[in-house]
């Protein structure tokens, strides 16, 4: 009977599904399957911010924006992470500042870059 107790935080968890990384992880790719572009350019801007290179990764973004396709909060969050490593903390801002008015939901990475 032990294994099926829950453990502390599980029942929170449950009722609150943006807690669960599962979950969301499922939503946005459910989100970027509907668009084949929106994922195709959201790669590219992932892999340009995990290579390094903050500037093409903020290029792509921007393209992203005007091309009116999709991004999510893990592709502003690994691009706020080049940009942090690059010292490009003005940057970082700006990409907050633009989360917020996209509507772009903020996780705990993006609220602690900050």
């Amino acid at each position: 009977m032990a294994e099926d107790a829950i453990a502390p935080g599980d029942e929170a968890r449950n009722k609150h599904p943006q807690n669960n990384d599962d979950l969301r992880s499922q939503n946005r790719q459910t989100r970027m399957a509907a668009c084949p572009a929106s994922r195709a350019q959201n790669k590219l801007v992932i892999s340009a911010a995990r290579a390094g290179d903050w500037r093409r990764a903020l290029d792509l973004l921007d393209s992203l924006r005007r091309q009116e396709l999709n991004s999510d909060t893990f592709t502003y969050n690994v691009t706020m992470k080049a940009c942090l490593k690059a010292q490009q903390l003005d940057e970082v801002r700006r990409l907050l500042k633009e989360m917020q008015e996209l509507g772009i939901c903020l996780d705990s990475f993006s609220w602690n870059t900050a």
